[in-house]
């Protein structure tokens, strides 16, 4: 039975059938392509929640637009500094969707970014 990435996994709910009950075809996602306006606080960016934004306001990011030059990858160390302990990669991939939204304005997934994010941390 195919489980990946089925938030149901854990109960033995295969990929096919959460696609199925949650009506979201396999590979996509229901997370909207464009938001209709700029965000104003970290937690209205895509990909970055309570805990994320947390962190970043621990390493003096307060706002959004305080992202669209930094470097992901930078910004990535600069936390595992601050917060004392290495961050998950994920973290690395979040910020990678969140520039990519804020130079682009397209809403992807963290996970959209996770092959490029693992050529980034191999090379630092």
């Amino acid at each position: 039975m195919n489980t990946r990435f089925s938030p149901f996994s854990d109960k033995g709910v295969s990929l096919r059938l959460w696609s199925e009950l949650s009506g979201i075809p396999i590979g996509e996602t229901s997370m909207p392509r464009l938001l209709p306006k700029r965000p104003q606080r970290l937690e209205d960016l895509p990909n970055i929640g309570k805990a994320i934004a947390a962190d970043l306001r621990q390493a003096g990011i307060h706002k959004p637009e305080q992202l669209v030059k930094r470097d992901p990858l930078e910004t990535f160390h600069e936390l595992s500094a601050v917060m004392g302990r290495r961050q998950d990669p994920c973290v690395l991939y979040a910020l990678m969707a969140v520039q990519h939204y804020l130079n682009d304005g397209e809403v992807l997934p963290w996970w959209t970014f996770t092959e490029r994010g693992k050529a980034l941390l191999r090379s630092s």
